[in-house]
């Protein structure tokens, strides 16, 4: 009870002086500390202790400081304090992307010719699942992004071309007859980039890079007659199911950018007769 009826008169004495502040011409920063110097005197007396002897202050108005009392310090107006009260989420992932693929000859940037591809006829679909992400600084400017995306990848083969197995290898054959013929399949991608925010005028830019973690599946080779006439001729190229990439975006705002992926890993496993390195670069939407 006695601690009640304590809190209860520490909670009064605390609000009490706002309302002498308000009737009084004073300067706040000097009512405030004597008034809490007199709230500090209550509850030494509450407790039954005396106050201490030097806990009577003087407020000098020139060089606005407290002398000879518990709060003996300067008093600087010149400080500054920002406060962050953005609570979103740090970074820019995808929400939707789309662009060209292309198969390179490992380490470089030119075409394979393993398979024959018609180039820039294939093209990549995918859906950001997840993001999170954190700033390094108080700015909210640098930091880290990482997340979840699927997406399919599908490339078309020049000249009725299409792969299927013979005796154990993955071999080319050819559809004389057929419209088209296709090979894709589907990944899962988690990367994990650092980002940089920057301002020019009005407009908020952004540059992320880093790698990216890539698990494959669903591959299969596809040969397709008229519009609705098609054969699944495998549903195993012998793909990597493993796979890392390098990845670089460049952005606009939140809702617009443009991207760039380099496998680090070859498309086809080391038995394959093919080496391929999966090459995309496209635009990607924020939602």
């Amino acid at each position: 009870m006695k601690t009640k009826i304590t809190l209860i008169a520490t909670a009064a004495l605390m609000c009490a002086p706002w309302a002498n502040i308000m009737a009084q011409n004073e300067t706040p920063a000097h009512s405030l500390i004597n008034h809490t110097n007199n709230i500090i005197q209550e509850l030494f007396s509450m407790i039954g202790v005396d106050a201490p002897a030097d806990a009577e202050q003087t407020y000098d108005e020139e060089n606005q400081t407290f002398d000879d009392g518990v709060f003996d310090r300067d008093i600087d107006w010149n400080v500054s304090v920002s406060f962050d009260d953005d609570d979103d989420e740090f970074g820019h992932l995808p929400g939707m992307f789309i662009g060209p693929n292309f198969l390179m000859q490992p380490g470089t940037l030119t075409s394979q010719t393993g398979i024959p591809m018609r180039e820039g006829r294939g093209f990549e679909l995918g859906f950001g699942l997840y993001q999170n992400g954190f700033a390094f600084n108080r700015g909210q400017n640098v930091g880290l992004v990482y997340g979840l995306s699927i997406a399919r990848s599908r490339y078309k083969l020049k000249g009725n071309d299409y792969l299927d197995w013979n005796n154990g290898s993955l071999t080319l054959f050819n559809a004389p007859d057929a419209d088209k013929t296709i090979m894709r399949y589907w990944t899962l991608q988690v990367p994990v980039l650092f980002e940089i925010c920057a301002q020019t005028g009005k407009q908020d830019l952004f540059v992320n890079f880093g790698v990216q973690g890539e698990y494959r599946f669903g591959d299969m080779s596809k040969i397709k007659w008229g519009r609705h006439d098609k054969e699944k001729v495998t549903r195993d190229l012998n793909l990597n199911s493993f796979g890392a990439s390098a990845v670089a975006q460049l952005g606009i705002g939140d809702d617009l950018a443009i991207y760039a992926r380099y496998s680090l890993t070859s498309l086809f496993k080391e038995d394959s007769p093919v080496e391929a390195t999966p090459f995309t670069i496209g635009l990607s939407f924020g939602f």
